[in-house]
């Protein structure tokens, strides 16, 4: 098996294991966390689908279709954001606070999808990042005073933690990490390192 069937193959487990689990996520009658991270999944699938589009002719692409690309995946960076916030502060977020977070991804990717236009695609990366380091140390901060509410308000705490959320972000950086590096130097191996 050569290393673009490989891909292909990865490609389609990728897209079966996210939409299963968008599937499951959704379907649960359990909070907003569980439908944005059901919402996540389903978007992911379909950005993987979108890079069997591009995938015959992605390493020998222009850098335009390589940002178009990346441009459409970065819109998942609020989303992960917003999961964070649901996890931290239930209740917190509303429809409101999770459009103000979204819209300027979002923006930034339709505009430079629509003109092509490099500073667009350059500020949504600047975004991105300020998004990420943002919500990193936010959520660092955040974690102790979640812990000081549990103890308030419940009496049994055992059970109620989030301690497996510091090794979600490790893993999230990690793979931002190599997502970045499969962008700088893209090959069928950089992406099967990636998924």
């Amino acid at each position: 098996m050569n290393d673009t069937n490989l891909l292909y193959l990865v490609y389609g487990m990728c897209i079966m294991f996210h939409l299963m689990k968008g599937w499951v996520f959704c379907c649960r009658k359990q909070g907003l966390a569980n439908k944005l991270i059901g919402l996540l999944m389903l978007l992911v699938a379909v950005q993987y689908a979108k890079d069997l589009v591009f995938l015959p002719d992605f390493y020998e692409a222009d850098p335009v279709m390589e940002r178009i690309a990346s441009s459409i995946d970065i819109v998942t960076v609020p989303l992960y954001v917003l999961i964070l916030i649901e996890f931290c502060r239930p209740g917190w977020l509303s429809k409101m606070r999770a459009f103000l977070l979204e819209t300027p991804i979002l923006l930034l990717s339709l505009l430079y999808l629509l003109l092509r236009i490099d500073i667009f695609f350059e500020a949504m990366v600047v975004l991105s990042i300020i998004y990420g380091i943002g919500c990193a140390l936010w959520t660092l901060r955040e974690l102790p005073r979640y812990y000081r509410r549990l103890k308030e308000e419940y009496s049994y705490d055992e059970d109620i933690n989030l301690h497996w959320m510091c090794g979600v972000m490790v893993l999230f950086f990690v793979i931002l990490l190599l997502w970045a590096f499969s962008n700088v130097c893209p090959s069928p191996f950089t992406d099967l390192l990636y998924m």
